[in-house]
């Protein structure tokens, strides 16, 4: 009703409560229906009070309400929500509303949690003494009873002793109203029990992760590894499920637990990335990020800063990398995704992030000869006439710098064999000399090299004094030999004992495979025991040339690293951050 009509209608003699309370109620915040009101007689003002005060009990209502079923979707979906369920319950009860009782069980018995039977057998308890129409929504009631008056009846005549054949038909009898609700309360009753049963068996997969939770709540204290085992199984098994709303309820439950652990904030900003869940996705970096996971911690800041880039927000997404190399000044992965950042702004300030840094003196130097070659690289391909000359410039002014950086050595010698101009050749062969004669790598990696130097000069080389002389040197391996040297050996006790040792994996000449753990301890907080290990991540590898890549592994130095302290590498080559020592890791 428009205000206007209702402003007229409580000029009107109100005949009984009801009248006024209907359309009272449908604009109660009106502005201009109280002072209306205020013209009518004082002898009404008693019935006014009244009114009033029932709006305001209906308000009221209507607003408790809403608060429980946002609970709901909050937390209906927790395993251990019994107990907002019989809040929700409680509360209509005192209103008498059994019918939003049913709807409410019928709700709660599909959801599997902790007391899931005592709801069921509630529900059932309910259900048969409620209306049967109340127990279905309108339009699968009159299916179902289409259904059941479709099967109708035709009563079984017996046969005379002395007739070999029964007498005509029976008349087919219609099945009565007391039949139909009897069939369709069968039916309600046999899908609340499948109903049943499938809750069931979802409650019990849930509840072998449900017994390790030995802590629901926050605290400081670091949780141990076998609870937050517990938690990523628990996760893997939802995300299985793939039932979104429930994934994302018991992430939300998760982090009140693991609030101080950065894995769990990146893997649920990364999962709502991965439903196109974008904005959400921001939401839950911007909570990890100004309230629970510290600045020394860089994984988490990289990934907001580049889901904001991808958002156009490029100017909140350049502060979060400056803020965090003022926090973590010297962080080399930080420095490498800022610096990329910035070319794909086309800002020209690479070159600026790239050579400030390499002449930092917070670098050790096998952190500035891997920051030399992503500068070389990025002039590299640069796409411009200089761009070879460019980055052919960088390499051959650090190649007095770092002797001792297989990796540097790796990726100038992988620059010069992706080129294929006229004086290739004599480039390629002077790299191969240079590295022979002046770099202090290893034994290995050497060998390696004079392999690669080899196959360089029979397949592209014109010289064969040159490949004659290398063969003799590397000892001229047959195809046998070579399958063989690609193999990793099976004994590790042998390799000593053999006259020739094979080299290790082929190294890895296109770009780091560098290792990240997602955090990055400073020097005052190494110490600090609040945060559990974080799972090794990879690196984003930037590609080299197509054809010339070749496996080589690189690790990231921790923040404040000392190169005379060697870390501490898993298998698979990760950062192992559960070893900090008094000097913080190195390069190995």
């Amino acid at each position: 009703m428009c205000k206007g009509t209702l402003a007229k209608f409580a000029d009107i003699p109100a005949r009984t409560l009801e009248a006024r309370t209907s359309f009272v109620t449908s604009s109660f915040l009106s502005t201009i229906l109280w002072p209306s009101w205020e013209r009518a007689s004082v002898h009404k003002r008693a019935r006014k009070i009244f009114l009033l005060i029932h709006l305001l009990t209906n308000a009221y209502t209507i607003l408790k309400h809403s608060i429980f079923e946002r609970g709901a979707a909050a937390v209906g979906l927790d395993f251990l929500s019994h107990i907002f369920w019989d809040k929700y319950l409680e509360f209509e009860e005192k209103k008498e509303a059994h019918d939003r009782i049913v709807k409410i069980l019928e709700r709660i018995i599909r959801i599997p949690m902790h007391q899931y039977a005592r709801f069921f057998e509630r529900y059932q308890q309910l259900s048969a003494t409620r209306p049967v129409k109340e127990l279905l929504n309108p339009e699968t009631y009159e299916e179902y009873e289409k259904e059941i008056r479709a099967q109708v009846t035709q009563p079984e005549q017996p046969m005379a002793e002395n007739e070999e054949e029964p007498s005509a038909p029976a008349p087919i009898s219609e099945k009565s109203d007391e039949q139909v609700e009897t069939e369709i309360r069968a039916r309600i009753h046999q899908i609340s029990v499948d109903v049943y049963m499938r809750t069931q068996d979802e409650t019990n997969k849930r509840w072998i992760f449900e017994a390790e939770i030995k802590r629901p709540y926050f605290h400081v204290k670091p949780m141990d590894e076998p609870q937050l085992s517990n938690w990523r199984r628990y996760l893997d098994f939802e995300e299985e499920a793939n039932d979104e709303d429930r994934v994302q309820v018991l992430y939300e439950r998760c982090l009140v637990a693991c609030a101080l652990h950065e894995e769990f904030w990146h893997r649920y900003g990364k999962w709502l990335q991965s439903k196109n869940r974008k904005l959400d996705a921001l939401g839950v970096f911007a909570r990890a990020t100004s309230v629970f996971i510290p600045a020394n911690r860089p994984a988490i800041r990289l990934a907001y800063a580049l889901l904001q880039e991808e958002r156009g927000q490029k100017e909140e997404a350049r502060k979060v990398y400056k803020d965090l190399l003022e926090a973590v000044p010297g962080h080399v992965e930080t420095i490498v995704k800022y610096a990329h950042f910035e070319r794909r702004q086309n800002s020209g300030a690479v070159p600026e992030i790239f050579t400030s840094n390499i002449e930092s003196p917070l670098l050790d130097e096998r952190a500035k000869a891997f920051l030399t070659v992503q500068y070389a690289k990025y002039l590299w391909h640069a796409s411009n006439e200089f761009s070879v000359e460019k980055a052919r410039d960088i390499y051959q002014q650090a190649s007095n710098k770092y002797l001792d950086s297989k990796y540097f050595w790796l990726n100038y010698l992988n620059f010069e064999l992706a080129q294929y101009d006229a004086a290739a050749e004599q480039r390629i062969i002077a790299v191969f000399d240079l590295i022979r004669g002046t770099a202090t790598i290893p034994a290995d990696t050497l060998r390696d090299i004079n392999l690669r130097y080899a196959d360089f000069l029979a397949e592209r080389g014109t010289s064969v004094a040159l490949l004659n002389d290398i063969e003799s040197e590397v000892g001229a391996p047959s195809n046998a030999m070579a399958f063989q040297l690609a193999t990793p050996s099976v004994s590790k006790k042998r390799g000593a004992e053999e006259t020739y040792n094979p080299p290790t994996k082929q190294a890895r000449f296109d770009s780091p495979a560098a290792q990240h753990a997602g955090v990055a301890v400073s020097p005052q907080t190494a110490s600090q025991p609040y945060y559990a290990n974080q799972p090794a991540q990879q690196y984003q590898q930037y590609p080299a040339a197509a054809g010339v890549a070749q496996p080589y592994a690189y690790q990231y130095p921790q923040y404040g690293a000392v190169t005379a302290a060697a870390p501490a590498v898993g298998a698979a080559g990760a950062w192992d951050y559960s070893q900090q020592s008094a000097a913080a890791t190195g390069y190995q």
